[in-house]
């Protein structure tokens, strides 16, 4: 009887695993898992998406690191989208090799509102610690890699490369 509902429930969680990985695929699960579910979000939010991302492992990183880049870009674009009329909010991502680095650079729309204090990016959200930035800074800086951000009136952008001849 334990193996019967031992398999049932190995069902339950693969089918769940294969409708996550439905949309986007790639050789990365977890970059895979994080591109569907934010995916789905920014859908959600009337958010018109672009991406151009090629196939990259991402091998030499830990999943915790991928996860915290990917995840807080996603999370950072998509909250600054929906402060911005919806016929104006976009997300474009890319991911490439360029050079023994891997390339990822995210663009949206925003209303072109930053906080900062001195060179460091704040929050914009109320009684919100705003680390996201600081996680993603730490995650590249683990790997020698480099992160530049760069705004102008209507679209913020942020590009990360991460050597990947490690």
């Amino acid at each position: 009887m334990d193996e019967k509902r031992a398999q049932e429930y190995s069902n339950i969680l693969s089918d769940k695993v294969d409708l996550l990985l439905s949309g986007f695929q790639c050789s990365n699960q977890i970059l895979s898992i994080i591109m569907n579910q934010k995916m789905t979000i920014a859908e959600k939010n009337n958010i018109k998406l672009n991406t151009q991302i090629e196939d990259i492992l991402f091998d030499f990183m830990d999943d915790i690191d991928i996860t915290a880049i990917f995840a807080n870009l996603w999370d950072n674009a998509i909250e600054a989208c929906k402060k911005v009329q919806s016929d104006k909010r976009f997300i474009n991502i890319i991911v490439g090799n360029m050079n023994d680095y891997i390339v990822i650079c995210f663009e949206n729309s925003f209303n072109g509102k930053i906080s900062k204090k001195g060179d460091i990016i704040l929050s914009t959200k109320k009684r919100h610690e705003g680390v996201g930035v600081s996680i993603i800074t730490a995650a590249v800086k683990k790997y020698d890699g480099f992160i530049n951000f760069e705004n102008d009136m209507d679209t913020f952008k942020v590009k990360l490369m991460i050597p990947s001849f490690k």
